[in-house]
């Protein structure tokens, strides 16, 4: 259980400053505060080196139907932690001209349910594998329009 692993633990890496908030709260005593550090997920930030008709750019907008600087872009594990549905549903709802890309692997059981629940296979929502190649993602990550 989290109670056990936190106590016997040397140190706690949190990836959320409200987690590190948490733990302490929750399990630091008198006698003993637990050791925990702070990792943040990062983003690369700097522009990509490759031009807007670099040929992996291009096929890849070709391949996902994908036109720069018109879509929103989600990246991350297909998890029901990571708050697909309510993402997706929003989208669905909204009134937005562009499209939603999700960059991830779904391949997995809370793909097929998530798609079977919110019907989200309408032609705006692309699902597509991990970007390897980090200048190469690091210039789709540059066209989207903002960044959940």
């Amino acid at each position: 259980s989290e109670k056990l692993m936190v106590k016997h633990s040397d140190l706690v890496i949190c990836d959320s400053k409200n987690i590190e908030k948490y733990i302490h709260e929750s399990y630091d005593t008198q006698n003993r505060k637990i050791n925990t550090t702070f990792i943040a997920y990062g983003a690369e930030v700097r522009k990509s080196k490759l031009s807007d008709d670099d040929k992996k750019i291009v096929d890849w907008n070709n391949k996902h139907k994908v036109v720069p600087n018109e879509y929103y872009l989600i990246v991350g594990r297909f998890v029901p932690e990571n708050n697909y549905e309510t993402m997706i549903r929003e989208f669905m709802m909204s009134d937005t001209k562009r499209d939603l890309v999700i960059v991830t692997n779904p391949n997995n059981k809370f793909y097929d349910y998530l798609k079977a629940l919110t019907k989200f296979d309408i032609g705006v929502i692309i699902i597509t594998r991990k970007i390897k190649f980090k200048d190469y993602a690091n210039k789709i990550y540059w066209y989207e329009n903002n960044f959940m």
